[in-house]
């Protein structure tokens, strides 16, 4: 399939036309175009690398004992343009919680894309993170540099607990200041479905 094709799937689905999700688990949210997707058996994430603005590696392994919402993003998509600012507002509210919010643009330019989109946008609790080569996370079926999280439509959040499982998905843009957020990153907190498969 080729890049426009798979372009023109992802930016379908990012206006809400998506394939059919599998009932959801304990964990309950909605989005404007998906509802959370809990995955089964729940597999621990392996370590792929990510990268920061300084060009450092990290892995998912160095947030272990803290809830984790992962967020694949890229520069171009209308739905996570109008998500980030959201997002921002639910990092800067749990600075000092065990929640790490981190959005990982998988923008081919990398930084030279990335950063000039967060000062656009002023986001200031955000950690600029990158993954151009789709280490990390994969649009492609060929997933040619084994990614460890399919991308199935954008923006996509992944809840990772404090053991290292990958809980579940979300896809679509998500007000993450609306009720439905609040209750799911309670219940995320207090450790719904942590661990175990």
């Amino acid at each position: 399939m080729s890049h426009l094709l798979i372009a023109v799937f992802l930016c379908l689905i990012c206006v809400g036309i998506s394939p059919t999700r599998a009932e959801t688990g304990s964990l309950q949210l909605n989005g404007e175009s998906s509802q959370f997707v809990e995955l089964r058996p729940k597999r621990i994430a392996r370590d792929t690398p990510f990268y920061d603005r300084d060009g450092i590696s990290h892995t998912l392994s160095s947030y272990r004992g803290k809830a984790v919402l992962v967020n694949f993003w890229a520069t171009w998509c209308v739905p996570c343009i109008a998500e980030m600012p959201s997002l921002d507002q639910l990092a800067a509210a749990h600075t000092n919680t065990d929640l790490s919010v981190l959005t990982i643009s998988i923008d081919k330019g990398g930084l030279a894309n990335v950063i000039p989109f967060y000062r656009r946008f002023s986001l200031d609790h955000l950690p600029v993170l990158i993954d151009p080569d789709q280490e990390t996370a994969f649009a492609d079926n060929d997933n040619p540099n084994d990614g460890e999280f399919a991308i199935y439509g954008f923006p996509i959040t992944y809840a990772i607990d404090r053991d290292g499982h990958i809980l579940g998905y979300i896809t679509g843009r998500v007000d993450w200041q609306s009720q439905s957020a609040t209750d799911f990153i309670n219940d995320f907190l207090r450790g719904t479905e942590k661990g175990g498969n």
